[in-house]
């Protein structure tokens, strides 16, 4: 089997395909995966980690609004559409799986004009408008929830199948995660967190809980996911910080651990 995967944008966007792509390892040794991601793409570095090919393609989103740099972007993705088309030409795959994000709608369209046969996988209730655009071609359409299907104009293979998780994310048990991360047991362990890009006003929030609460409370520490879009903004925050009670960091790794060891987690809305 030779199968491309396609999303980008957000973590949230890439570690479903990531799952997708472990489990087809699993079941076939022989199968031939490759990523197509965004040029650029924080979340690309997930990919090669997990030791999958990955070829890019420059592409950038639209914006919902007629504007000189809207039209430029749509140049932009008539160009990626073109790369994407001879990237799967040269590989030749029996089928293209997209996991959301605007680098989805270049390769599935690609692939569609060179009848392969295509489907995309939409974590979030409310679809993007990748995906809005992309059900009308695909051959496939798989749902986390039943929910989106009333967000879509088509109904047809259409299925809801959740939302595929990574083999890593299991589930420990709560002493055992709390001793592997250095958590003393009478420590009260928060973690907080908005996602891979993260969530300004969550930022703002938890930064106040810090000073307000974690830092000058005994026995309370407290590891805070900022994002990297907004970890510059809090570096000089994270400083002053004890760091024997509040870390700040920009991406969380090691997100199965911290879960199984909070006493209390806090973050926003999501697919997840």
């Amino acid at each position: 089997m030779r199968i491309i995967l396609c999303g980008g944008g957000t973590a949230g966007h890439v570690n479903p395909a990531i799952a997708v792509a472990e489990e087809i390892r699993d079941r076939d040794k022989n199968a031939e995966i490759l990523f197509i991601g965004r040029d650029g793409g924080d979340e690309n570095s997930l990919i090669l980690r997990e030791g999958f090919d990955l070829k890019t393609i420059r592409i950038k989103g639209l914006r919902r609004s007629l504007s000189i740099d809207n039209i430029k972007r749509l140049s932009i993705a008539a160009r990626a559409r073109t790369v994407a088309k001879e990237i799967i030409k040269g590989f030749k795959p029996d089928v293209i799986l997209g996991t959301g994000g605007y680098v989805c709608w270049p390769v599935i369209s690609a692939g569609k004009s060179l009848k392969i046969k295509t489907a995309i996988h939409e974590s979030n209730i409310i679809p993007g408008l990748t995906t809005k655009l992309l059900v009308r071609i695909c051959d496939r359409v798989f749902l986390n929830r039943e929910e989106t299907k009333k967000y879509l104009r088509i109904k047809k293979n259409v299925l809801t199948v959740g939302n595929p998780l990574r083999k890593s994310f299991r589930v420990e048990s709560y002493a055992g995660a709390r001793k592997k991360l250095g958590i003393g047991d009478g420590e009260y362990f928060i973690l907080s967190f908005g996602g891979s890009i993260g969530a300004e006003k969550l930022n703002q929030v938890l930064i106040e809980v810090m000073e307000k609460y974690s830092t000058v409370t005994s026995g309370v520490r407290h590891l805070h996911g900022a994002g990297k879009r907004y970890f510059g903004e809090l570096e000089e925050i994270h400083k002053h910080l004890p760091k024997n009670k509040c870390r700040i960091v920009p991406y969380i790794d090691n997100m199965p651990s911290l879960l199984s060891a909070a006493d209390l987690v806090i973050c926003r809305s999501g697919a997840m």
